[in-house]
């Protein structure tokens, strides 16, 4: 509870523990359900399009992962690189790999995972999943922030949390955790596992920080605008973005 509105999904998942969008469709859906049951009106915010494409479209159901071979993935991902490991994703599914940034090594494992357990292209079954649409009626809204804007909004989020994630990447380490679990395969926590394994300065993780954050904001706005249309707002002060909303869910 922040302010008196209830959140959901936060704060539930062990470091170890995986979660893919098939889950958090599944989740999200009976949770909307039963907020619209209460007679409240559900909000999801942020993040991933794929997430959100699952949320709205459906999600075929994946097979359950299989410890020995995403810890095999791992293992050869730290020996050759993720560059290697997404090319690899690319020669297996290159409709996949065009989905999944470079970056996201966890999704990636998940892909190449699912192919060796299914013998299908996770591309294919994602394909199979757009006839269960969600079957509330919802509207899509997307800030529209000026390139400048944007960037400067970036730097000055990243500055802020950039010490707070090196010290809570610090004691988790401490705590046994090899920086390689899910729970660290997230902005941020990557580029403050590099810094604490020497592999960057703590400049340098800032930096790196600020550049992945500015290309996976770049992916979003992609998504969005081929996958996922949405109406825009035009980013400003909470009380006007508030009127813009307002309007279009009158509008509706």
């Amino acid at each position: 509870m922040v302010g008196g509105i209830p959140y959901h999904l936060l704060d539930r998942l062990d470091l170890r523990e995986t979660y893919d969008a098939g889950t958090f469709a599944r989740e999200a859906r009976a949770l909307c359900a039963q907020i619209l049951n209460r007679g409240r009106l559900p909000i999801l915010a942020g993040g991933t399009g794929f997430y959100l494409s699952a949320f709205i479209n459906g999600l075929a159901p994946l097979p359950r992962g299989k410890s020995s071979i995403r810890q095999r993935l791992w293992e050869e991902c730290e020996r050759q690189g993720k560059a290697w490991l997404h090319a690899r994703l690319q020669t297996a599914d290159p409709i996949a790999a065009a989905a999944i940034p470079e970056g996201n090594i966890q999704r990636a494992i998940r892909a190449l995972e699912v192919m060796e357990l299914s013998g299908k292209p996770i591309s294919e079954l994602w394909e199979e999943s757009r006839k269960d649409p969600i079957p509330h009626p919802h509207l899509l809204i997307a800030i529209r922030w000026e390139s400048a804007e944007l960037r400067r909004r970036i730097e000055s989020r990243s500055r802020r949390i950039w010490p707070a994630i090196l010290a809570e990447t610090r004691e988790l380490m401490g705590r046994g955790f090899t920086g390689q679990e899910p729970g660290f395969q997230s902005l941020g926590y990557r580029e403050a596992v590099s810094c604490l394994r020497g592999r960057l300065a703590p400049d340098k993780g800032l930096e790196e920080l600020i550049r992945q954050t500015s290309a996976y904001a770049k992916r979003q706005r992609t998504y969005l605008r081929n996958k996922l249309p949405a109406a825009e707002i035009e980013g400003g002060p909470v009380p006007e973005m508030a009127a813009q909303v307002l309007a279009l869910i009158r509008d509706a």
